[in-house]
């Protein structure tokens, strides 16, 4: 973190160049006590029970760090996934595949030998992508030939209704905490499975992830426990910039979880 956060020389024009970023290796212990950690009940709505369960116990633990838990809800966190969904498939076609990775009216650095690599992958051998791959350029397609970019600008302006609904509750709470994942880990899908089948393995379990990769906010996946043999992913998301706090707050769990002093 240490190395990479900053502003990238002009590089980047999205970045924020006044945003100062702390020794992240040095205050990485200094440990939770006082902090709000807020159980976000809609994150775990949907959710496998076994799984539920251990992340919640999983978090109740950072009371032994000083923290204080408590449930909060936020009902639109429900509806991210759907937010989320045109901005992800029509930008990612415009950008990543009609646009080669890079699309127009970027004022930061084009990367030419990505791009000629990239038009090589989507235009010479465009069965060799994912089925997942596929289907978001067929859906985007379809979507822009019928309805122009009406429902990306709309999914646009929610996602600032959404960030601002985040950061109203993390006024109230340091972190908010979730499962990272709706199910287990799960089988890779096969030629045995159907489209539906397999788009639903691998899209169902974003219910939780989707809505921060569209505001922006921090976020953090952490062991939480074991079912069946299988990882538990405990989420820990902090307000915006902060990633600090979610670094703690990964830490100290980690150190409860471990049995570390």
């Amino acid at each position: 973190m240490r190395v990479i956060a900053g502003h990238d020389s002009g590089n980047d024009p999205r970045q924020f160049p006044v945003i100062t970023h702390p020794p992240y290796s040095q205050l990485v212990n200094d440990g939770i006590k006082g902090k709000k950690i807020g159980f976000l009940t809609e994150g775990f709505i949907g959710v496998e029970e076994d799984l539920a369960g251990i992340v919640r116990q999983a978090a109740l633990t950072l009371k032994e760090a000083g923290a204080e838990v408590s449930d909060v809800s936020l009902p639109i966190h429900s509806d991210g996934v759907a937010i989320w969904t045109p901005v992800d498939f029509e930008g990612t076609y415009q950008m990543m595949i009609k646009g080669n990775g890079h699309g127009y009216g970027w004022k930061g650095a084009y990367d030419l030998p990505l791009q000629e690599a990239l038009t090589g992958a989507f235009d010479l051998r465009p069965f060799d992508c994912p089925l997942p791959v596929k289907i978001v350029m067929i859906f985007a397609e379809y979507m822009q030939r019928n309805y122009q970019n009406k429902f990306y600008s709309k999914a646009q302006n929610l996602i600032q209704h959404l960030t601002m609904e985040y950061n109203r509750i993390l006024k109230d709470y340091d972190v908010i905490v979730m499962p990272t994942s709706s199910g287990k880990p799960i089988k890779l899908p096969t030629r045995a499975n159907f489209i539906g089948e397999t788009l639903k393995l691998v899209l169902g379990m974003i219910k939780n992830t989707a809505p921060f990769n569209a505001t922006g906010h921090p976020a953090l996946s952490v062991n939480a426990g074991l079912s069946e043999g299988l990882p538990c992913g405990m989420m820990i998301v902090g307000r915006m910039f902060d990633d600090l706090t979610v670094l703690q707050v990964a830490r100290a769990f980690e150190k409860i979880r471990d049995g570390a002093n």
